[in-house]
């Protein structure tokens, strides 16, 4: 976006409006990375009202796990090697250096789901615990300023995670809407809310604080803690949460860094099934753990996506409607902001999200404020137009200073839905006809129309023209 530009709002947040991949157990502070959170997620816009109280009683399942454990063996092309060059000593990881104790996670106990409050359930799996500790095998002498970082390394595998809407909340109610938030392969850590997006509290590779050995320090323990939430609205486009389903799939390793080097001498890969009934009655579902484990080469676990973006920071979720009966009944601003992924995620669903916006026809609703005139006397009189993908709307107006005017746009007038999509913008020009200078001050409402309240200054015109806008 050049400088002469401004956005009138900014566009939603990736994967926002739903908390992390994996909630971290600092406090259990869940940040469901598929549904949108706290005031993310307003009931106004997101989560219609339920027509049916889900009951407080705790719903269970238990986890369904499935390991593959490697151990600290020894592999023939890892191993310790000496380089000298000069007086510089350095050793080649190998897992044949190292003596390891347990590592590989603790897995037991259900997947719970509960309501926090009126509108949200939280979906949460049993504390994944891992301790392991780690020594130098006693033949293993270290160069004399040399140190190894030992430390837990996780990487998501995938994630799906769905909640099921049927009408009435009945087990056999017809289905009026699903949400989806999904991830695939990517670095998981330990996070912190930043400025715009959550933010690893350890460097990377590491999921939790890492420790060092030396020839000094020779033994260290190696500890992770995980626990798996996501919260989801109780209702969602007339219809109230009756299931989930899905699964998330983690390889959790105990893992050793020199340098440029990375070796896993634990490495276990696990799983949370999410496959769960949300109803008036408390129950038990789901089958016993069942943990299986093979040998393989630690080599092939080591993780390719040991840095970068984190898992609760890369989601992607979108709402489907199987049908346009659902579609016609769903909140105006779910339609426009699943649009753009549903052409990608769900065909079916996003042609019945078109019809839908097609036939209800909403409208831009918008405010031009004038603060200051472009003349230094009199009254500003304004060309103002809207311009949506081929289409352009025009409004003459004439405003003093302190002045304003309410505007509204169908969106038909201005698009057709089946064009919308993450690069669209509606674009506001605005221009004092009267005055001699050319300067046109101009503002960007970029896809998916997220409202505007606060007015946000066009830029580059002569007077001061401040613009907010809302979709109806």
């Amino acid at each position: 976006m050049g400088s002469s530009r401004q956005s009138l709002v900014k566009p939603i947040a990736k994967a926002s409006s739903v908390p992390a991949v994996s909630a971290r157990s600092q406090s259990i502070q869940t940040r469901p990375f598929a549904l949108p959170h706290d005031d993310e997620y307003s009931s106004e816009s997101h989560v219609g009202q339920a027509s049916q109280t889900i009951k407080s009683q705790l719903m269970t399942m238990p986890v369904h796990a499935a390991e593959t454990q490697t151990g600290p063996q020894s592999s023939s092309h890892l191993h310790q090697e000496e380089e000298k060059s000069g007086n510089n000593t350095r050793s080649l990881l190998g897992t044949d250096m190292f003596t390891v104790e347990d590592g590989h996670p603790n897995l037991s106990g259900n997947v719970n789901g509960y309501p926090i409050d009126s509108e949200q359930i939280i979906i949460t799996a049993p504390h994944v615990l891992t301790n392991a500790n780690v020594e130098l095998k006693p033949n293993i002498i270290l160069g004399s300023n040399e140190s190894i970082q030992l430390g837990p390394v996780q990487t998501l595998l995938s994630s799906e995670r769905v909640g099921v809407y049927r009408q009435g909340g009945k087990p056999d109610g017809k289905i009026v809407s699903e949400h989806h938030c999904s991830v695939g392969t990517i670095r998981d850590a330990m996070w912190k809310d930043g400025e715009s997006d959550p933010e690893p509290i350890v460097e990377d590779p590491w999921y939790s604080q890492f420790s060092e050995i030396s020839n000094t320090v020779r033994k260290a323990s190696v500890n992770l803690n995980d626990r798996p939430s996501f919260t989801i609205p109780r209702s969602l486009s007339n219809g109230i949460l009756t299931e989930t389903y899905g699964q998330d799939r983690f390889i959790t390793s105990i893992t050793a860094q020199q340098e440029n080097q990375l070796v896993p001498l634990v490495s276990t890969h696990w799983e949370i099934p999410w496959a769960m009934a949300i109803n008036e009655q408390s129950s038990d579902l789901g089958s016993e753990i069942i943990a299986k484990s093979t040998s393989e080469d630690p080599s092939t676990t080591t993780p390719s996506t040991a840095n970068g973006k984190i898992a609760v920071a890369a989601a992607k979720e979108w709402i489907t409607f199987p049908t346009l009966e659902s579609a016609m009944k769903g909140d105006i601003n779910v339609l426009m902001q699943n649009l753009a992924t549903l052409k990608s995620e769900d065909s079916d669903s996003w042609l019945n999200c078109v019809e839908a916006l097609r036939q209800r026809n909403p409208k831009f609703n918008i405010v031009l404020v004038v603060k200051e005139t472009s003349g230094w006397f009199g009254k500003d009189e304004i060309e103002f137009s809207a311009a949506g993908d081929s289409r352009r709307q025009l409004e003459k107006i004439t405003l003093s200073q302190g002045e304003s005017k309410r505007m509204s746009f169908s969106l038909s007038s201005l698009f057709d839905p089946i064009n919308l999509d993450a690069s669209t913008e509606l674009v506001f020009n605005a221009k004092h006809v009267g005055w001699l200078s050319d300067n046109t001050a101009r503002a960007e409402w970029p896809y998916p129309f997220t409202s505007q309240k606060d007015p946000v200054k066009m830029k580059d015109g002569d007077g001061d023209y401040y613009i907010s806008g809302r979709l109806t």
